[in-house]
Order: structure tokens, then sequence, then C-alpha cells
């Protein structure tokens, strides 16, 4: 069987991190895997002529053997481990809260925040601080409040609020008159 970097649509390089050997190798979507290059029994990757195959690992297992299996860089590369490393994953991801607005506790208790209306009439919707299936209202780009209609459907993908007015027990304090 031929080693990985012999297939021409393989890549041999190091990793920038760590400065170990890894191999490109072509996942089922197109995308490059960064690939360590010696076969183990325990890998989580079946790579078959230089390509990652799809889940069969069973079949592929009897028909090509154990010496198909292959790990991810990601899993093993020692800086990518390291407590440090860890440390400033957590700290990125924390940064990337879902919204800028401020969380708030309502008078009932309740955690919620105010986003500013999409419609630039300078009001601000109350919305519960937690996203919600069922939500009526997403932010725009600009992380603004949207409501959701029949004329103005969420994106695929966006993140629901609700309305706090639809749970609040203390709505009607807070509404302005009409």
């Amino acid at each position: 069987m031929k080693s990985l970097e012999e297939y021409s649509h393989t890549q041999p390089d190091r990793c920038n991190l760590c400065g170990n050997d890894i191999i490109w190798v072509k996942g089922a979507s197109g995308i490059a895997i960064p690939v360590d290059p010696e076969p183990v029994r325990d890998g989580g990757l079946i790579i078959i002529m230089g390509i990652v195959q799809p889940p069969l690992n069973d079949l592929l297992d009897m028909i090509h053997g154990p010496d198909t299996r292959y790990r991810e860089h990601v899993r093993t590369c020692s800086e990518l481990r390291s407590d440090e490393a860890i440390q400033q994953r957590i700290e990125k991801a924390m940064s990337k809260a879902p919204h800028p607005h401020e969380i708030k506790n309502c008078n009932c208790g309740a955690p919620m925040f105010f986003a500013p209306s999409a419609l630039g009439n300078g009001k601000k919707l109350p919305l519960c601080a937690e996203p919600s299936p069922t939500g009526n209202v997403f932010l725009n780009d600009k992380h603004e409040a949207v409501q959701v209609s029949g004329k103005n459907p969420a994106p695929a993908g966006a993140t629901l609020y609700l309305s706090h007015f639809a749970n609040c027990p203390h709505k009607e304090q807070f509404r302005t008159q009409r």
C-alpha cells in the first residue's frame, strides 16, 4: 500500500504550532484535513488512496485492513492540547457572545435585554435573554431586533428570541400608551 505522501492530491507539510509532520488529506466535503502521517489502529479517519472515506468503518476495515486508519492532527498536536491553548480558545469562545446587549433582570426577576428596533423608530424591544425555538424576534447583523412575520421570516439559522412581554407579569406597567 502506498504511503499518503505518494498520492498527488495529498500535501505533506509541518504543523505551524508544534512543528510535527502532517499530511493534508481531502475530506468528503472537499476540505483539506491535517492528518498525522502514520496509520494507527484506533484512528478515527479511514483513508483509502489518499481520500477520507465515509463512515463505513467496519466494512472498510474488513476490506482494507486496520492500516488505513489515521488520526486528525488536531487530536494529537501538543500545542493545541496545552492548558494555555485551551484557555485561549475558551476565552475566544466566551468573547463571542450572541449579542452585545447587557443582560439585566426585569422586576419579575427574569433575565432579559433591550435591543433597538430595526425599524429605526428609536424604540428598544425587551427580549428574554435565553434564545427560544418559539421566538418571535431575531437580531440582524447590526444587533437590532427584527420581528418575525409572514412578510418578514427569520433567515435560516437565525437565533430566535421571545419578546419578554410575552411572559412578564409586570408587562402592563411598562407598556406605553397608544
